[in-house]
Protein backbone atom coordinates (compact mmCIF):
# COMPACT_ATOMS: atom_id res chain seq x y z
CA UNK A 1 0.00 0.00 0.00
CA UNK A 2 1.52 3.30 -1.07
CA UNK A 3 0.36 6.71 0.17
CA UNK A 4 0.87 9.35 -2.49
CA UNK A 5 0.77 13.07 -1.82
CA UNK A 6 -0.84 15.46 -4.29
CA UNK A 7 0.77 18.87 -4.43
CA UNK A 8 1.50 21.74 -6.79
CA UNK A 9 4.27 24.22 -7.51
CA UNK A 10 2.21 27.15 -6.25
CA UNK A 11 2.30 28.47 -2.69
CA UNK A 12 5.57 26.63 -2.00
CA UNK A 13 6.73 29.39 0.35
CA UNK A 14 3.80 28.84 2.74
CA UNK A 15 3.79 26.35 5.61
CA UNK A 16 2.54 23.04 4.27
CA UNK A 17 0.39 20.38 5.89
CA UNK A 18 -0.84 17.09 4.54
CA UNK A 19 -4.45 16.09 5.01
CA UNK A 20 -4.77 12.31 5.11
CA UNK A 21 -8.25 10.78 4.93
CA UNK A 22 -8.63 7.04 5.48
CA UNK A 23 -11.82 5.08 4.90
CA UNK A 24 -11.87 1.81 6.81
CA UNK A 25 -14.13 -0.54 8.77
CA UNK A 26 -15.86 1.32 11.59
CA UNK A 27 -14.66 -1.05 14.33
CA UNK A 28 -11.05 -0.09 13.49
CA UNK A 29 -11.57 3.67 13.67
CA UNK A 30 -10.61 4.25 17.30
CA UNK A 31 -7.37 2.29 16.96
CA UNK A 32 -6.51 4.11 13.74
CA UNK A 33 -7.26 7.53 15.22
CA UNK A 34 -5.11 6.76 18.23
CA UNK A 35 -2.22 5.69 15.97
CA UNK A 36 -2.47 8.92 13.97
CA UNK A 37 -2.35 11.01 17.16
CA UNK A 38 0.75 9.13 18.29
CA UNK A 39 2.21 9.63 14.82
CA UNK A 40 2.05 13.38 15.39
CA UNK A 41 -1.18 14.52 13.79
CA UNK A 42 -2.19 17.99 14.98
CA UNK A 43 -5.76 16.72 15.07
CA UNK A 44 -7.94 13.80 14.04
CA UNK A 45 -11.54 14.03 12.86
CA UNK A 46 -13.55 10.87 13.38
CA UNK A 47 -17.11 10.72 12.08
CA UNK A 48 -19.39 8.97 9.62
CA UNK A 49 -19.38 11.96 7.33
CA UNK A 50 -16.60 14.52 7.12
CA UNK A 51 -17.26 17.91 5.64
CA UNK A 52 -14.23 18.78 3.56
CA UNK A 53 -13.67 22.55 3.82
CA UNK A 54 -11.38 22.49 0.79
CA UNK A 55 -13.67 20.58 -1.57
CA UNK A 56 -16.88 22.05 -0.17
CA UNK A 57 -18.83 18.82 0.07
CA UNK A 58 -19.42 15.76 2.25
CA UNK A 59 -17.28 12.77 1.40
CA UNK A 60 -19.12 9.56 0.64
CA UNK A 61 -18.30 6.26 2.33
CA UNK A 62 -18.90 2.58 1.86
CA UNK A 63 -21.39 0.62 3.99
CA UNK A 64 -20.05 -0.19 7.49
CA UNK A 65 -17.09 2.10 6.87
CA UNK A 66 -16.06 5.38 8.44
CA UNK A 67 -13.68 8.15 7.57
CA UNK A 68 -10.76 9.22 9.70
CA UNK A 69 -9.04 12.47 8.76
CA UNK A 70 -5.63 13.53 10.12
CA UNK A 71 -3.24 16.43 9.57
CA UNK A 72 0.54 16.02 9.48
CA UNK A 73 3.04 18.83 9.10
CA UNK A 74 5.15 18.40 5.95
CA UNK A 75 8.55 18.57 7.61
CA UNK A 76 11.79 16.56 7.54
CA UNK A 77 10.14 13.65 9.40
CA UNK A 78 7.08 13.49 7.20
CA UNK A 79 8.19 10.74 4.78
CA UNK A 80 9.15 8.49 7.68
CA UNK A 81 5.70 9.01 9.22
CA UNK A 82 4.03 8.07 5.93
CA UNK A 83 6.06 4.84 5.82
CA UNK A 84 4.97 4.08 9.40
CA UNK A 85 1.34 4.65 8.41
CA UNK A 86 1.67 2.32 5.42
CA UNK A 87 3.12 -0.41 7.65
CA UNK A 88 0.35 0.08 10.21
CA UNK A 89 -2.42 -0.18 7.61
CA UNK A 90 -0.86 -3.36 6.20
CA UNK A 91 -0.81 -4.83 9.70
CA UNK A 92 -4.53 -4.03 10.11
CA UNK A 93 -5.30 -5.87 6.89
CA UNK A 94 -3.34 -8.92 8.04
CA UNK A 95 -4.51 -9.03 11.68
CA UNK A 96 -8.20 -8.52 10.87
CA UNK A 97 -8.19 -10.47 7.58
CA UNK A 98 -9.76 -7.56 5.75
CA UNK A 99 -11.17 -8.34 2.32
CA UNK A 100 -10.93 -4.72 1.20
CA UNK A 101 -7.97 -2.48 1.95
CA UNK A 102 -8.39 0.89 3.69
CA UNK A 103 -8.81 3.65 1.12
CA UNK A 104 -6.27 6.42 1.64
CA UNK A 105 -6.41 9.87 0.10
CA UNK A 106 -4.06 12.74 0.81
CA UNK A 107 -3.28 16.23 -0.37
CA UNK A 108 -1.21 19.25 0.51
CA UNK A 109 -3.04 22.06 2.28
CA UNK A 110 -1.92 25.48 3.46
CA UNK A 111 -2.92 27.06 6.74
CA UNK A 112 -4.00 30.31 5.09
CA UNK A 113 -6.20 28.51 2.55
CA UNK A 114 -7.68 26.32 5.31
CA UNK A 115 -8.72 29.40 7.26
CA UNK A 116 -10.37 31.02 4.24
CA UNK A 117 -12.30 27.87 3.30
CA UNK A 118 -13.67 27.36 6.83
CA UNK A 119 -15.36 30.76 6.56
CA UNK A 120 -17.68 29.20 3.96
CA UNK A 121 -19.01 26.55 6.35
CA UNK A 122 -18.69 27.94 9.89
CA UNK A 123 -21.74 30.01 10.78
CA UNK A 124 -23.45 31.24 13.96
CA UNK A 125 -24.67 28.37 16.15
CA UNK A 126 -26.81 28.30 19.31
CA UNK A 127 -25.93 25.69 21.92
CA UNK A 128 -27.82 25.03 25.14
CA UNK A 129 -29.94 27.80 26.67
CA UNK A 130 -27.62 30.80 26.44
CA UNK A 131 -24.46 30.01 24.45
CA UNK A 132 -24.11 31.51 20.98
CA UNK A 133 -21.00 30.71 18.95
CA UNK A 134 -20.28 33.04 16.07
CA UNK A 135 -17.38 33.47 13.67
CA UNK A 136 -15.72 36.86 14.03
CA UNK A 137 -16.63 37.80 10.46
CA UNK A 138 -20.41 37.52 11.05
CA UNK A 139 -22.63 40.22 12.56
CA UNK A 140 -25.15 39.25 15.23
CA UNK A 141 -27.88 41.06 17.11
CA UNK A 142 -27.83 39.28 20.50
CA UNK A 143 -30.95 38.37 22.41
CA UNK A 144 -31.37 38.97 26.13
CA UNK A 145 -29.30 36.47 28.12
CA UNK A 146 -27.10 35.44 25.21
CA UNK A 147 -23.49 34.54 26.00
CA UNK A 148 -21.58 35.34 22.82
CA UNK A 149 -18.43 33.43 21.93
CA UNK A 150 -16.44 34.61 18.91
CA UNK A 151 -14.36 31.90 17.28
CA UNK A 152 -11.73 31.64 14.59
CA UNK A 153 -10.93 27.92 14.70
CA UNK A 154 -8.10 27.95 12.18
CA UNK A 155 -6.45 24.53 12.13
CA UNK A 156 -7.49 23.84 15.72
CA UNK A 157 -10.58 21.73 16.43
CA UNK A 158 -13.75 22.92 18.12
CA UNK A 159 -16.41 25.19 16.62
CA UNK A 160 -19.41 23.91 18.55
CA UNK A 161 -20.89 22.11 15.56
CA UNK A 162 -19.73 18.58 16.39
CA UNK A 163 -21.99 16.57 18.75
CA UNK A 164 -19.17 15.97 21.27
CA UNK A 165 -18.43 19.69 21.59
CA UNK A 166 -22.14 20.55 21.86
CA UNK A 167 -22.69 18.01 24.62
CA UNK A 168 -19.69 19.28 26.57
CA UNK A 169 -20.90 22.88 26.26
CA UNK A 170 -24.44 21.97 27.33
CA UNK A 171 -23.16 19.96 30.31
CA UNK A 172 -20.82 22.73 31.45
CA UNK A 173 -23.62 25.29 31.16
CA UNK A 174 -26.03 23.09 33.14
CA UNK A 175 -23.49 22.40 35.91
CA UNK A 176 -22.66 26.08 36.33
CA UNK A 177 -26.20 27.46 36.15
CA UNK A 178 -28.15 24.64 37.81
CA UNK A 179 -25.61 22.72 39.89
CA UNK A 180 -25.88 22.45 43.67
CA UNK A 181 -22.19 23.21 44.22
CA UNK A 182 -20.32 26.30 42.95
CA UNK A 183 -17.54 25.62 40.43
CA UNK A 184 -14.50 27.85 40.90
CA UNK A 185 -11.91 26.07 38.74
CA UNK A 186 -11.74 23.96 35.57
CA UNK A 187 -9.15 21.95 33.65
CA UNK A 188 -9.64 21.66 29.89
CA UNK A 189 -7.64 18.65 28.65
CA UNK A 190 -6.92 19.07 24.94
CA UNK A 191 -8.03 22.69 24.68
CA UNK A 192 -8.16 22.75 20.87
CA UNK A 193 -9.68 26.03 19.71
CA UNK A 194 -10.39 27.04 23.32
CA UNK A 195 -14.16 26.94 22.94
CA UNK A 196 -14.93 24.99 26.14
CA UNK A 197 -12.65 27.14 28.28
CA UNK A 198 -14.03 30.36 26.85
CA UNK A 199 -17.62 29.25 27.43
CA UNK A 200 -16.83 28.24 31.02
CA UNK A 201 -15.16 31.58 31.70
CA UNK A 202 -18.10 33.55 30.30
CA UNK A 203 -20.48 31.42 32.36
CA UNK A 204 -18.62 32.42 35.52
CA UNK A 205 -15.73 30.07 36.31
CA UNK A 206 -12.85 32.22 37.52
CA UNK A 207 -9.84 29.91 37.21
CA UNK A 208 -9.41 27.79 34.08
CA UNK A 209 -6.33 25.98 32.80
CA UNK A 210 -6.30 24.63 29.25
CA UNK A 211 -3.58 22.22 28.19
CA UNK A 212 -2.56 20.77 24.85
CA UNK A 213 0.52 19.23 23.28
CA UNK A 214 -0.25 20.69 19.85
CA UNK A 215 1.40 24.11 19.34
CA UNK A 216 -1.00 24.96 16.50
CA UNK A 217 -4.02 24.41 18.75
CA UNK A 218 -2.40 26.45 21.51
CA UNK A 219 -1.77 29.36 19.16
CA UNK A 220 -5.41 29.51 18.04
CA UNK A 221 -6.69 28.93 21.56
CA UNK A 222 -4.70 31.94 22.82
CA UNK A 223 -6.01 34.10 19.97
CA UNK A 224 -9.62 33.12 20.68
CA UNK A 225 -9.18 33.65 24.43
CA UNK A 226 -7.87 37.18 23.77
CA UNK A 227 -10.66 37.85 21.26
CA UNK A 228 -13.26 36.96 23.92
CA UNK A 229 -11.61 39.01 26.69
CA UNK A 230 -11.18 36.12 29.13
CA UNK A 231 -7.38 36.19 29.44
CA UNK A 232 -7.69 36.93 33.15
CA UNK A 233 -9.62 33.67 33.68
CA UNK A 234 -8.13 31.23 31.15
CA UNK A 235 -4.46 30.24 31.17
CA UNK A 236 -3.06 28.07 28.36
CA UNK A 237 -0.14 25.70 28.90
CA UNK A 238 1.81 23.42 26.58
CA UNK A 239 2.22 20.69 29.15
CA UNK A 240 1.18 17.10 29.84
CA UNK A 241 -1.20 16.11 32.62
CA UNK A 242 1.61 14.46 34.57
CA UNK A 243 3.40 17.78 35.00
CA UNK A 244 0.39 19.60 36.43
CA UNK A 245 0.12 19.87 40.20
CA UNK A 246 -3.23 21.64 40.74
CA UNK A 247 -6.60 20.04 41.35
CA UNK A 248 -9.85 21.38 39.91
CA UNK A 249 -13.58 21.42 40.65
CA UNK A 250 -14.31 20.45 37.04
CA UNK A 251 -12.18 18.47 34.57
CA UNK A 252 -13.24 18.17 30.93
CA UNK A 253 -11.66 15.90 28.30
CA UNK A 254 -13.19 15.87 24.83
CA UNK A 255 -10.64 13.63 23.14
CA UNK A 256 -10.28 10.10 21.75
CA UNK A 257 -11.47 7.12 23.80
CA UNK A 258 -8.10 5.38 23.83
CA UNK A 259 -6.37 8.54 25.02
CA UNK A 260 -8.99 9.03 27.74
CA UNK A 261 -8.35 5.51 29.01
CA UNK A 262 -4.59 5.98 28.91
CA UNK A 263 -4.70 9.12 31.08
CA UNK A 264 -7.52 8.03 33.40
CA UNK A 265 -5.36 8.05 36.56
CA UNK A 266 -4.14 11.59 35.86
CA UNK A 267 -7.68 12.80 35.16
CA UNK A 268 -8.84 11.40 38.50
CA UNK A 269 -5.88 12.80 40.45
CA UNK A 270 -6.51 16.32 39.17
CA UNK A 271 -10.12 16.30 40.42
CA UNK A 272 -10.93 17.96 43.74
CA UNK A 273 -13.04 15.95 46.15
CA UNK A 274 -16.68 16.47 45.09
CA UNK A 275 -15.36 17.47 41.68
CA UNK A 276 -17.02 16.61 38.36
CA UNK A 277 -15.39 14.86 35.40
CA UNK A 278 -16.84 15.27 31.90
CA UNK A 279 -15.66 12.86 29.19
CA UNK A 280 -16.61 13.04 25.51
CA UNK A 281 -15.19 12.27 22.09
CA UNK A 282 -16.54 8.77 22.76
CA UNK A 283 -18.53 6.61 20.37
CA UNK A 284 -21.61 4.98 21.94
CA UNK A 285 -20.21 1.56 21.10
CA UNK A 286 -17.29 2.27 23.47
CA UNK A 287 -19.47 3.22 26.46
CA UNK A 288 -18.97 -0.01 28.37
CA UNK A 289 -15.23 0.09 27.82
CA UNK A 290 -14.96 3.59 29.32
CA UNK A 291 -17.29 2.79 32.21
CA UNK A 292 -15.29 -0.32 33.08
CA UNK A 293 -12.11 1.75 33.37
CA UNK A 294 -13.60 4.71 35.27
CA UNK A 295 -16.63 3.80 37.38
CA UNK A 296 -15.94 3.07 41.06
CA UNK A 297 -17.38 3.84 44.49
CA UNK A 298 -15.18 6.95 44.56
CA UNK A 299 -16.12 7.97 41.02
CA UNK A 300 -19.73 7.03 40.20
CA UNK A 301 -21.30 7.80 36.83
CA UNK A 302 -24.05 10.38 37.34
CA UNK A 303 -25.18 11.25 33.80
CA UNK A 304 -24.98 9.99 30.22
CA UNK A 305 -25.88 12.09 27.19
CA UNK A 306 -26.06 10.93 23.59
CA UNK A 307 -26.16 12.86 20.31
CA UNK A 308 -26.27 10.70 17.17
CA UNK A 309 -23.58 8.02 17.72
CA UNK A 310 -21.56 10.06 20.22
CA UNK A 311 -21.85 10.09 24.02
CA UNK A 312 -20.84 12.31 26.91
CA UNK A 313 -20.25 10.79 30.36
CA UNK A 314 -20.37 12.75 33.64
CA UNK A 315 -18.76 11.46 36.85
CA UNK A 316 -18.71 12.77 40.43
CA UNK A 317 -15.71 12.23 42.69
CA UNK A 318 -16.28 11.68 46.38
CA UNK A 319 -14.07 10.04 49.00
Amino acid sequence: MKTEIRTSKTQSSKEQWVEISIETHQHLQDALANFLIELGSSGVIVDEEILDPLLGKVRTRRKDHKLTCAYLKKDTQFQQKIKSLDRYLKSLIKIHSLKDSPQVKSKIIYEEDWNKKWQTFFTTTRVGKHIVIKPSWELLLPEEGDIIIEMDPGMAFGTGTHPTTRMCLETIENLILNGTKPIYSMLDVGIGSGILSIAAAKLGIKKIVGIDIDPIALRYAKQNIEKNNVVDRVKVREVSLKKLEERFDLVVANILSDVIIRIRKELYSHLENNGVLILSGILAENESKIEKKFVSKKLPLIDIYQDTEWICLVFHKHL
